[in-house]
């Protein structure tokens, strides 16, 4: 009797095992600089749940038509579909059932030289620095030093600089010509620390003290408090975008709420708390 139990227990896992390995891969698409949170989400996912994920680089607005289209399980974007949905025209119809939500902030700091001598940078001030309008940090009430920016280079692929843009100069906006380029975060740390006078940007989990100094922006510092509550100005907030009821988005969505996924979230951005995760 007992070995008859056991043998339709091991029944059950291989069936289980081997329904999870041909099952669909959960396809999903977005935000070109929020599928590096999705890339990195996508391991882990898969082996707590046996679902792969499948996500596609395509942008906001590829992604919502695609929903609309039935050809993906769920968006990932950096607006509320409200937004998008408006934006791009879609029938009312194919987005009345779904949800959006918040599920990370992917904040930025600024870093600089502590011989820069200033403790505080506005958003429009960022904007003048880093387009190369401001060349002393005398004339923000520093010291003499010369302004040098410098920021990872464009082949780095961590969509920081396209961040950086949104939340600043603007997506289409310029960053200094003159701007040194590092090819890795550690030397552009490196740079940072050794040269005064030195201003860059990073994201907040590859930010060592050693690499130099934050400063508050609009007189707020990148504090875990205040980029939950969206009071710090150089983050953007990422979403999922699913339909309401029993499907494959709201399943990753429940993971993300769970410990092991605020945890994951939280290696390379900041989670929104899992109270304020529901899913729809």
């Amino acid at each position: 009797m007992k070995t008859t139990a056991l043998f339709l227990a091991l029944l059950a896992m291989i069936t289980l095992s081997t329904m999870a390995a041909f099952a669909a891969p959960i396809k999903c698409a977005g935000c070109k600089t929020e599928y590096f949170l999705m890339d990195h989400l996508k391991g882990p996912f898969n082996q707590a749940t046996g679902n792969a994920l499948q996500p596609g680089k395509i942008g906001n607005k590829k992604a919502v038509h695609l929903l609309a289209d039935g050809k993906i399980q769920f968006a990932f974007t950096c607006k509320p579909h409200q937004k998008l949905a408006k934006k791009f025209n879609l029938p009312a119809e194919k987005t009345a059932d779904w949800v959006s939500t918040a599920i990370a902030r992917d904040p930025i700091v600024v870093v600089i030289n502590p011989d820069c001598g200033v403790d505080n940078l506005t958003v429009d001030q960022l904007k003048l620095v880093f387009s190369g309008q401001v060349k002393n940090w005398s004339e923000l009430g520093g010291n003499d030093l010369a302004v040098q920016v410098a920021h990872l280079d464009d082949t780095v692929e961590s969509g920081i600089i396209t961040v950086f843009k949104e939340t600043t100069v603007g997506k289409k906006g310029k960053l200094h010509p003159q701007a040194k380029a590092m090819g890795s975060p550690n030397q552009l740390g490196n740079f940072t620390k050794s040269k005064p006078g030195t201003i860059t940007f990073r994201g907040l989990n590859s930010y060592k003290d050693s690499y130099g100094k934050i400063v508050a922006v609009n007189s707020v510092l990148p504090e875990k408090d205040m980029i939950v509550q969206g009071a710090y100005p150089l983050a953007v907030t990422y979403h999922l975008v699913t339909h309401k009821g029993d499907n494959p988005g709201n399943q990753f969505l429940k993971y993300l709420g769970t410990p092991e996924g605020m945890a994951l979230i939280n290696e390379v951005m900041v989670a929104i708390p899992q109270k304020e995760i529901q899913v729809p």
